[in-house]
């Protein structure tokens, strides 16, 4: 589990996970965040052969949020990350 550095629960902010340890020669064909309920909230999600990249809105002070990404590679295999973030 990753720890994101924090929040502004009125900013909009971009999270990034670079994959490129876990890849070998393979890279990201596909990534999709999942994110634990509507207070923190998807504005875009993108990826790289490498990097997969979330822009985040929201988010309840006080409170740190869970988020996962899953990333779908090349060869068909499935890689999950989760990334903690406090939100300030």
């Amino acid at each position: 589990m990753l720890i994101a550095t924090p929040k502004d629960a009125e900013s909009v902010e971009f999270f990034q996970i670079d994959w490129t340890g876990a890849l070998g020669a393979d890279t990201i064909a596909a990534s999709k965040w999942e994110l634990p309920n509507a207070d923190l909230a998807i504005n875009s999600q993108t990826n790289s052969a490498t990097t997969a990249t979330v822009e985040l809105a929201n988010g309840e002070p006080g409170v740190t949020y869970t988020i996962k990404n899953v990333v779908t590679l090349a060869s068909g295999e499935v890689l999950v990350q989760s990334l903690l973030i406090p939100v300030v």
